[in-house]
This record gives C-alpha cells, structure tokens and sequence, in this order.
C-alpha cells in the first residue's frame, strides 16, 4: 500500500506514472515502440507515461510534476493515494545527502517561480526520437530547450541540477529513459506498469 510505505521516500526521488487520458496512452504506445526498437521486452500492459519528483517544500513531501498548464508542486499523499495503481519510484542508487535533497527542491522552487511554460513541440520532436530509436534527437538543446518543458524533461532537468549528466539528453528525456536510467532503481513497484 503506497500510503503505508511513503515514509522511505525522500526529495529526489522519481515518480513514474501511468496516465489514462488520450494523451497518456498516446505516449505509452510511443513508448512501447521505443522498447521494441531498443530491443527491450514489449509488456502487455500499461508503460509509465508521465513523470515527477519528489520534493522537500513547506516540511513536507511533495510531488513537483509539468502539466500542459505548466509546474504543480503538491503534497505526494493527497496526489497518488490509494487507488493509484499505476505507480512506480525510483531512488538514486547512490542516496542523495541532505544538502542534495535540499538542492533539487530549490532547483524546482526556482523552475516554479519562473513560470515555465509546456512543451508541446517536445511530443513531436519525441516521436522522431522513438523512431530513430533513440540515436537522433532534432529538437531544441541546451539552453533554447529549457524555456519550455515537458514532464521527464524536468526530472532530468532538475536531477542533473544536483548531480551533473545523470541523465546525458536532458532535453530528450522520455519516461522510458528515466525509468532506464543507470543512476536509478526501483524502490517501490506497487503498480500494474511493467
């Protein structure tokens, strides 16, 4: 039960989600495409579609997560309960300090207080991407791809902030790519994602 075992989590963390909207499972079958084209078994069921992290804010265990509408920062139990199935968290293998977890909370703080906007291009840039199988990305890079931003974007965004190239393409990050993530390993798998 994801309520009873929250306490082990901490700031910096990765949550991976998978979304039930028409946008969600147009990235899930993109996603499975991905892991076809990698070489990576292809599940049945559903594959993360959607991504945030966890943050330390007003003492409390948030989520910072990027909707179309741009960064929400809320409490984690009262945005994945119960009957939030589709559910997986990673933790850096190596466990972040304190100073890093404080670190990455600011670093989101920051992102929040600048009013970053969505990407909406970041889907059709992906979509080559996954069809390249992950060896071209055509999209912005470096600092022309931080003024917009898409949800896996941020959490490579914001964990190379504590820890420069953890993750190599920020800027083409996916949730197949966060959840491959070498610096990474799965802590909690209480979902139906596979």
């Amino acid at each position: 039960m994801l309520n009873t075992v929250t306490s082990q989590f901490k700031a910096g963390d990765i949550v991976l989600v998978s979304l039930s909207s028409k946008i969600g499972k147009w990235i899930e079958y993109f996603m499975k495409k991905a892991r076809k084209k990698r070489g990576l078994p292809v599940p049945k069921g559903r594959v993360a579609s959607h991504a945030g992290i966890l943050v330390t804010m007003w003492g409390e265990l948030c989520i910072a997560q990027v909707w179309t509408d741009g960064i929400a920062i809320t409490p984690f139990n009262s945005t994945y309960t119960l009957k939030s199935k589709l559910i997986k968290i990673l933790s850096p293998k190596k466990a972040y300090s304190i100073e890093e977890q404080d670190k990455i909370s600011k670093a989101v703080m920051q992102s929040f207080s600048e009013k970053k906007k969505y990407d909406f291009f970041g889907f059709w840039y992906q979509l080559r991407y996954v069809i390249s199988g992950g060896k071209k990305w055509d999209g912005p890079r470096g600092e022309r791809a931080t003024h917009r931003i898409y949800c896996t974007e941020a959490v490579a965004m914001w964990a190379n902030k504590v820890r420069p190239r953890t993750f190599d393409m920020e800027y083409a990050a996916n949730p197949l790519d966060v959840e491959m993530n070498k610096y990474y390993k799965i802590v909690y798998d209480g979902s139906e994602i596979e």
